[in-house]
């Protein structure tokens, strides 16, 4: 397992530092986010287990994310993001003779990806992307996301990201994120 973290930290590493900065102008817009907010998931599907044996659950997210974007023309720009992400947990007692089984998940994923994002009016954008997440001894799976929000400029070189983001990761049991994310932006403005 320490071998794929390595090789997947450095792919992030090498994609953040690509070459999107020779094909835009100027240094890219790196943006800090942390959202919380509610998973929707099939808890069936998840853990192969019935409904009927859910003993406890909890379906609140939470994440943190750094984004690098590269402005490619005035309203548009391109970029990667990685980050971790708290789905979901889970507990069950299965019924098993005199002796119940007991079964547990708390599921969390690091992801990386590339994410676009358009500028519709000034500091109002949409911003979608599609992400790799790679879940803990559990293999991996696509993400994509989609999100609206708006840029507040507090300076010439910074801002305040706040977007409402939902993001169906396309697992077992299609964990869909549904969270309002708020960071922190620095770099030269739309």
């Amino acid at each position: 397992m320490r071998g794929k973290k390595s090789v997947f930290i450095t792919l992030v590493v090498v994609f953040l530092s690509s070459g999107f900065s020779t094909a835009s102008a100027g240094m890219p817009v790196l943006r800090f986010m942390a959202g919380g907010g509610y998973t929707l998931v099939n808890f069936e599907k998840a853990s192969d287990y019935p409904d009927s044996s859910l003993e406890n659950w909890d379906q609140v997210n939470y994440s943190f994310a750094l984004q690098a974007l590269w402005r490619m023309a005035p309203k548009i720009r391109l970029g990667a993001e990685a980050g971790w992400e708290q789905l979901y947990y889970w507990y069950y007692i299965i019924p098993y003779g005199y002796s119940p089984v007991y079964r547990e998940a708390n599921w969390a994923t690091v992801y990386a990806g590339g994410i676009a994002q358009v500028f519709l009016t000034h500091g109002l954008y949409v911003l979608g992307g599609v992400d790799l997440h790679s879940f803990s001894g559990d293999g991996t799976a696509l993400g994509v996301s989609g999100a609206i929000g708006t840029e507040i400029r507090l300076s010439s070189m910074l801002a305040l990201p706040v977007e409402f983001r939902i993001k169906p990761v396309l697992g077992k049991g299609t964990p869909t994120v549904l969270q309002i994310n708020i960071g922190l932006a620095w770099g030269t403005g739309n």
